[in-house]
């Protein structure tokens, strides 16, 4: 006999699968921590954030299915979370006007990739699958940027930690090839941008992101298979 699950008993499901693997997410990037500085810091508030916005996403399609919508929520949070980063980094270091200047266009172009995906989304929801493409290789454009300036490599993961995740999450239809995008492009990145000697760091990094991408993945996937049976169970109690 199959289980049918109520929909307290589902959401019940979810925010354990949440819990746990935000709390495995967050551990891995917490062992950053044991070379304390603001880009390890950074990291790990960044791995939070990243499994907050895709946990939070994911539960909503708990209750509903619309693409349009749900893509405006994960945007709103994608760019409320980078926004509160940049300011966070800005006041910091507001004495570098370098950084600050830098921190302002990271600014100025998250806000423009978020307002094209939002207006694309209204008005041409049938390529809503390449959406969430474009906002991961717009994320990891900052990636790039912020590796070639010289940031440090934990900061950069921390930024690739955000944008995994809420791509992830960014459309219920999720394409089934976004996962490995993500993770290939990241392991490149790492694995060619830093030197030989820095390997077990690029390994390092290279797992803290993917868990994470992964994690969103599997709570799409929950959030979807849990929403069917509910659904499943309520029509069969109405014949009833």
């Amino acid at each position: 006999m199959n289980f049918q699950p109520s929909a307290e008993s589902a959401q019940q499901e979810f925010n354990f699968r949440w819990t746990l693997l935000a709390g495995a997410s967050i551990l891995l990037a917490s062992a950053a921590l044991l070379q304390l500085s603001r880009s390890s810091e950074a990291m790990v508030a960044l791995v939070a954030a990243g499994m907050f916005i895709a946990g939070f996403a994911a539960r909503r399609l708990l209750a509903t299915d619309s693409t349009t919508h749900h893509f405006r929520v994960v945007q709103r949070l994608r760019l409320i979370a980078g926004a509160a980063t940049i300011l966070c980094a800005a006041v910091l270091d507001h004495g570098n006007r370098t950084v600050v200047l830098i921190l302002s266009v990271v600014l100025l172009w998250l806000v423009c990739v978020s307002a094209f995906l939002q207006i694309g989304a209204r008005y041409a929801p049938a390529q809503a699958n390449f959406f969430p493409y474009v906002q991961y290789l717009g994320d990891f454009w900052v990636a790039i940027f912020l590796a070639v300036y010289g940031s440090p490599w934990m900061l950069v993961a921390g930024i690739l930690s955000l944008a995994a995740p809420t791509a992830m999450v960014a459309i219920p239809p999720r394409d089934k090839r976004l996962l490995p995008v993500i993770v290939l492009s990241v392991a490149a990145l790492f694995l060619f941008g830093i030197p030989p000697e820095g390997r077990l760091l690029g390994i390092y990094l290279i797992a803290a992101v993917a868990l994470p991408a992964w994690a969103a993945h599997h709570l799409v996937l929950l959030a979807r298979h849990l929403a069917a049976l509910t659904a499943s169970a309520s029509d069969g109690s109405a014949t009833h």
